[in-house]
């Protein structure tokens, strides 16, 4: 049962994004949409089984501007296509439509992603605690 819930989880984030998207009248079809953390655990290069990706896979094929940041890992392949981790700045948390939390890596400053980001899907709980003006939606 564990492993059917855990298999289900990309694609509850996925729901999760397009609902917050949708509050927002918009849709998830073209809506940019930045991963933080695309590895299967916080602070290591390891893809294997990552459900971040499958995540950014999902995103990808409803139609989602869909991309990532990973400090641990600066490019990979995802369905025959080469992608760069993207530049994270103030002004990649802002044009985000949605930010979502997928890996806590200890790289990242989250008071300061809260601070810029408009709408996050916090799948790690990251953000509890830390006051934040976005709308923030967790698992």
């Amino acid at each position: 049962l564990a492993d059917e819930v855990n298999a289900a989880m990309p694609a509850h984030v996925v729901a999760l994004v397009a609902d917050a998207l949708n509050d927002d009248a918009r849709a998830l079809r073209g809506s940019r949409v930045l991963l933080l953390g695309i590895t299967y655990k916080p602070d290591v290069a390891d893809l294997r089984e990552s459900p971040p990706l499958e995540v950014l896979r999902l995103l990808r094929a409803k139609g989602a501007d869909a991309a990532y940041h990973d400090p641990h890992v600066p490019a990979l392949e995802l369905e025959g296509a080469r992608l760069a981790s993207a530049t994270l700045d103030d002004a990649a948390l802002r044009e985000a439509d949605c930010v979502v939390i997928a890996t806590h890596h200890r790289a990242y400053d989250w008071a300061w992603v809260a601070k810029y980001a408009r709408v996050i899907v916090d799948t790690r709980n990251v953000l509890a605690g830390i006051p934040t003006t976005a709308r923030v939606v967790k698992l």
